[in-house]
């Protein structure tokens, strides 16, 4: 096929069908993931100072451990978290440990042992969670601005 000969109306016909392809195939594959850059080190070592992140957009039920954005009205931001409590659960902080419902927390995510003050006991009340960043001393989480809305997550990080 000689592409040098073709005219005006071919090239344009076979331009927006491109662009047409593209647009189909980017909503349905990337309209539910969007990028964050990341601001501080409260989630350090898993997500460390502006490194981008991947997140996907939408409602789920959020597991504990999970990586999540939410928005916190009060401050008109947007923060990364780590899902410690979910609703229901008494969290507690002792002896720079973290309880759920009377049991230790298992933490392979936290690099070392961390020094916080004891927190708690506290109710996650229903629709909410509770979150820490994974540099707990430095973090500003669930231990100073409550338990987060279901309705506030925007998403779990996926690509981090």
């Amino acid at each position: 096929m000689n592409f040098t000969k073709w005219s005006w109306k071919q090239w344009l016909l076979v331009g927006t069908g491109c662009v047409g392809i593209i647009i189909l195939l980017m909503s349905m594959f990337f309209s539910e993931y969007t990028l964050y850059k990341t601001f501080g080190e409260s989630m350090s070592p898993a997500v460390k100072d502006g490194e981008f992140v991947v997140v996907k957009k939408g409602t789920y039920f959020p597991q504990r451990g999970d990586l999540i954005v939410f928005h916190y009205d009060k401050e008109n931001l947007d923060y990364i978290k780590r899902v410690i409590g979910l609703p229901n659960d008494v969290v507690e902080i002792r002896n720079n440990q973290v309880y759920i419902n009377g049991k230790k927390l298992k933490e392979p995510y936290l690099s070392g042992k961390q020094s916080v003050e004891d927190f708690g006991p506290y109710r996650v009340p229903h629709h909410h969670i509770f979150v820490l960043g994974d540099d707990r001393a430095s973090s500003y989480d669930s231990r100073e601005i409550g338990a987060v809305p279901m309705s506030s997550i925007k998403g779990k990080l996926v690509d981090y």
